[in-house]
């Protein structure tokens, strides 16, 4: 099954964690290879 996620996700960073960190992690818990992240 090819499904495709669209959205906006909030992510507040714990003390020492890096940005790479967080989508590293990400992409293990949603299972996917491609995330695309903006910061502002």
């Amino acid at each position: 099954m090819n499904e495709n996620l669209n959205g906006i996700l909030n992510v507040y960073k714990e003390a020492g964690w890096t940005s790479f960190d967080v989508v590293a992690k990400l992409r293990g818990i949603l299972k996917t290879k491609k995330l695309d992240m903006v910061e502002l």
